[in-house]
C-alpha cells in the first residue's frame, strides 16, 4: 500500500477476490505503518521494504503470484520485479512512478501531505485526506461523499498511530526511490505482463509518470477518467474488473534462462550514456520528452 497506509486499505480488492473460487490474497502493512514493526535503522527503503515482501511470500509458501501496488506500493513492487521476477505471474503499477525529477508530487500534493503533519483536528484530518486522494466528481456527490467521510473517520479513529520513525522513514523511502531505464528495460523483456493504471485527477503522483512507465514496459494503461489517487477505492468495479481480467489473461509458464537480445542492444546503447541504477538527468530528460 502506499505511504503511511495500512494494508487494509486494499479491502475494496480483498473482498473482491475473497469471492472468486480460485484466488488467494493477502494485504499487508509495510514497515514502519500500522501493525508491522517500526525498526531503528536507516533501512527504509524501496529496496528493503521489496525484500520485506518476498519474506512474506516465502513465508506464505507462494511460488508465483501476481502483485499489484498503488503509489508507494508500486515502488515496491517495480524493486520486487527486480529482486525477484521468477516469483511473479504479472505485475500491476497503479498511480506510481519510477523516481527522478519526474517521481516529485506536484505542489498541491505536497501541500496536502505537510498538512497531515500539523493538523490536530479529526474533521480537518478527513477532509485533507478526502481532497487529497478523491477527484472533484466523486466529492461532489454528496452520497459518494459522505461515504468516503465515514468510512476515513472510522479507519482514523482505529489505526495504529505512526511513531516519528516510520513517518519519516516511509517519505524518505520514498524520496530515495528511483528506477533506472535499465532496470525498467529488465522488467519490460521478463517473462511476464505488466499493467499499469492512472487516474487523470492524481494530486500526489503527476500522470505523465504513468505514461513514461507505459511506454518504456511496453504494457497496457487504462486511464481512468475523473479519479484520483485512491484508484480502488474511487473506482472501485472498474479496477476489480479490469484486475480480474488481466489476471486471467496470464498463462502460467516458466520464465527463460537467456537474456533476450532486444534487451541487451538497448542496455548497451544505453549504458553509453548513463551508469546502471544512478540518478541520470539524461533519463529524466529523455522520460519527460517522451510523454509530452
Amino acid at each position: 500500500m502506499g505511504l503511511r497506509t495500512e494494508g487494509q486499505a486494499w479491502k475494496y480488492q480483498t473482498d473482491f477476490f475473497r469471492e472468486q473460487s480460485n484466488y488467494q490474497c493477502v494485504s499487508y502493512d509495510n514497515r514502519g505503518c500500522g501493525r508491522s514493526s517500526t525498526p531503528l535503522t536507516f533501512e527504509y527503503t524501496t529496496v528493503q521494504m521489496a525484500k520485506d515482501a518476498l519474506g512474506l511470500i516465502d513465508h506464505l509458501g507462494w511460488a508465483q503470484c501476481h502483485v499489484v501496488g498503488v503509489s508507494m506500493g508500486g515502488m515496491i513492487a517495480l524493486e520486487l520485479a527486480l529482486l525477484a521476477n521468477r516469483r511473479i505471474l504479472s505485475l500491476t503499477l497503479m498511480a506510481t512512478h519510477a523516481g527522478g525529477l519526474m517521481g516529485q508530487a506536484p505542489f498541491i500534493g505536497m501541500r496536502h501531505i505537510i498538512r497531515t503533519f500539523t493538523i490536530r483536528d479529526d474533521h480537518q484530518l478527513v477532509e485533507n485526506a478526502l481532497a487529497m486522494l478523491y477527484s472533484r466528481k466523486t466529492l461532489s456527490d454528496s452520497e459518494k461523499r459522505q461515504y468516503f467521510y465515514d468510512y476515513y473517520r472510522e479507519r482514523f479513529k482505529t489505526r495504529v498511530p505512526l511513531s516519528l520513525v516510520g513517518n519519516f522513514g516511509q517519505m524518505f523511502a520514498v524520496q530515495r526511490h528511483y528506477i533506472s531505464y535499465v532496470d525498467l528495460l529488465k522488467i519490460r523483456y521478463s517473462n511476464f505482463p505488466c499493467l499499469v493504471m492512472v487516474g487523470t485527477e492524481d494530486r500526489l503522483v503527476r500522470e505523465t509518470n504513468s505514461y513514461m512507465l507505459q511506454r518504456t514496459l511496453d504494457c497496457r494503461l487504462v486511464k481512468l477518467e475523473h479519479a484520483g489517487h485512491d484508484l480502488g477505492g474511487e473506482c472501485t468495479q472498474q479496477v476489480n474488473q479490469e484486475l480480474l481480467a488481466f489476471f486471467e489473461s496470464v498463462e502460467l509458464k516458466d520464465h527463460p534462462s537467456h537474456v533476450s537480445s532486444e534487451y541487451t542492444t538497448e542496455v548497451r546503447a544505453l549504458e553509453l550514456c548513463c551508469q546502471h541504477r544512478t540518478h541520470c538527468f539524461v533519463y529524466n530528460l529523455v522520460g519527460f520528452l517522451k510523454v509530452r
